[in-house]
């Protein structure tokens, strides 16, 4: 994998961190309202960052790719694009506060969407820990998008039979036409809301007692080809990669603050690389703001499995210099 980045351009001219992890368990639950099931999986992840020189300027760039099985890593993709987005930010500059359209990269995208996705956990609800409480059946986002947590996509990660108390998995629609439908539960929070479980019940071992998480939590992507996203950009900027989005995210009162790195857009043409500026908004003006949502769906493993396409994001302030 060293080998294999380091060849994709001359610049690249260290390995920051390359890493390979695999995994196989089984997981086995019996109660005593009569269940008894058990399934085993398998997960594999590999993961690469790229140091790149011109000049005087350095940059870093990295990518991953994950499965269920080794033969499910494209090496060549995860080498490509992990240069690719080392090379791209040399020579990066700061650009002059101001507010302006983002297309978000479908990972960045994705991080987005998985701060979303911890607020609208029925426990966060309760708690009056959630931006969410009270928003059932409201419009969030101003296009007709929809938000899925399917337990049941194959090959998914998070994909398993039955949730953390047995309960069988389905696929759940979160939000629909830009409705807010339902929270995710497991059947302690369901009882208290007097709903029905949606198979959320996660646990980290035996030891523990079931939570809420997410299991396959993706946007449903369009037909809209990246392409045609950036030909709707007169200036703007695309986000490449994000900088302490946990750290710099209030789940409760919605408020985001991040680092962020990408390429300038003038005119539909991606124009010169920006680095050293901060995206800030809030989780709600961030969801009205979306316009379009692009075709290139790709999952992310973090708390769960999390997918989103590119994102077309209007009037988002960016400050630089």
């Amino acid at each position: 994998m060293e080998t294999l980045t380091k060849s994709k351009d001359a610049r690249i001219v260290d390995i920051n961190n390359v890493m390979y992890d695999d995994s196989i368990y089984e997981t086995a639950i019996l109660n005593s309202a009569g269940f008894c099931d058990k399934y085993k999986t398998t997960t594999c992840l590999i993961y690469v960052s790229a140091i790149s020189k011109q000049g005087e300027d350095t940059s870093t760039g990295d990518f991953f790719g994950c499965g269920r099985t080794p033969g499910d890593l494209d090496l060549e993709e995860v080498s490509e694009k992990a240069a690719g987005r080392s090379v791209s930010i040399l020579g990066g500059k700061k650009i002059k506060s101001q507010r302006v359209d983002l297309l978000l990269d479908p990972v960045v995208s994705a991080q987005f969407l998985g701060v979303i996705a911890g607020t609208l956990t029925a426990d966060s609800v309760q708690k009056r820990k959630s931006l969410f409480e009270g928003k059932i059946g409201q419009k969030i986002f101003s296009i007709d998008l929809d938000i899925f947590d399917d337990g049941t996509i194959p090959n998914g990660l998070s994909s398993k039979p039955f949730d953390g108390e047995g309960v069988i998995k389905g696929k759940t629609c979160v939000f629909k036409d830009g409705y807010l439908k339902t929270y995710l539960y497991n059947t302690y929070t369901a009882r208290k809301d007097k709903t029905l479980s949606t198979g959320n019940a996660v646990r980290a071992s035996y030891r523990s007692t079931p939570e809420v998480g997410i299991s396959n939590f993706y946007l449903e992507p369009s037909d809209i080809d990246f392409s045609l996203l950036l030909n709707d950009i007169d200036r703007g900027f695309y986000v490449m990669d994000i900088i302490g989005l946990h750290s710099g995210a209030n789940p409760i009162s919605g408020q985001v603050s991040v680092g962020a790195k990408g390429i300038w857009v003038e005119n539909g043409n991606l124009s010169y690389p920006v680095k050293e500026v901060t995206i800030a908004t809030d989780i709600l003006s961030f969801c009205r703001s979306i316009k379009k949502v692009g075709n290139d769906l790709r999952f992310i493993p973090s708390g769960g499995y999390i997918g989103s396409p590119s994102l077309l994001v209007r009037d988002v302030t960016v400050s630089g210099k």
